[in-house]
């Protein structure tokens, strides 16, 4: 999904289910793809946070930039709460390589 403005989208309802897309953006820079979540380096904090009020279903996978680890946790519940556990003990460490990411992505003209 293509974000032209900022703000929350529908994206589809499935079995009484609504999926939501959150766009937010500060600077906007189509070299890194539709959405690119928010500028400068993500915050363990941030993600621990957005982890234990929806990472069962995601949330803080889609803060770091991770779409499609964000769409198989939502698809299976944090992969049946073992993923969202584990996910728990990594997050310092997925922090740290959506920021290498994203500096490396700054860096490429």
């Amino acid at each position: 999904m293509s974000c032209e403005t900022d703000g929350v989208h529908r994206i589809a309802r499935v079995a009484g289910i609504t999926v939501w897309h959150v766009c937010i953006e500060v600077h906007r820079n189509d070299s890194h793809g539709p959405c690119s979540s928010l500028a400068g380096p993500r915050k363990v904090w941030v993600a621990a946070f957005f982890w234990l009020v929806g990472g069962w279903f995601g949330l803080h996978r889609l803060y770091l930039g991770d779409e499609a680890g964000a769409r198989g946790m939502l698809l299976t519940f944090g992969w049946c709460f073992v993923g969202w556990f584990r996910d728990g003990f990594r997050l310092r460490a997925l922090v740290e390589a959506a920021n290498n990411k994203q500096a490396g992505a700054t860096l490429t003209p």
